[in-house]
């Protein structure tokens, strides 16, 4: 279903990012549909307000029960190294994707323009005076056809 509207995506935006499972996973199922993809770069972003977080993300090391929450075993064997106890995302998946600190109180403009917007598990932190402001914001951030 979503690889059909991938086709056609370049700019991908994680607003809390976390400790990257989620832009990991898209890039797993960008990774599975390359050939129907026909060649499509994609940038993908995380931001997050916590450093530490990021840098979590970044590192891509999970714990056996974090990678076995709903990850197929073939696709934890084909995209993951087993390191002692953890798993890391495989060099070259980590490289699709940048994660960097940001705030969502501040200016998006500087993050540019997006095709896709993800914002899940964010705004429950926020009252619903400021959940409005970003979400005009994020709007302002989104390409003609681009999709929250």
């Amino acid at each position: 279903m979503y690889a059909c509207w991938l086709k056609v995506t370049n700019r991908i935006w994680f607003t809390a990012a976390s400790s990257g499972q989620e832009t990991y996973s898209l890039v797993i199922l960008l990774k599975k549909a390359a050939a129907r993809l026909g060649g499509w770069s994609k940038e993908i972003i995380g931001t997050n307000t916590s450093t530490e977080i990021l840098n979590r993300a970044r590192s891509s090391r999970y714990s056996q029960f974090e990678v076995q929450r709903g990850l197929a075993i073939t696709l934890l064997v084909k995209y993951f190294i087993k390191d002692g106890v953890s798993w890391q995302f495989k060099k070259e998946m980590q490289d699709m994707v940048t994660y960097k600190a940001f705030n969502l109180l501040k200016d998006l403009a500087p993050l540019g323009r997006f095709d896709m917007v993800f914002c899940r598990n964010v705004l429950i932190y926020f009252y619903q005076e400021t959940k409005k402001q970003i979400f005009d914001r994020i709007a302002k951030t989104l390409k003609t056809d681009g999709v929250v």
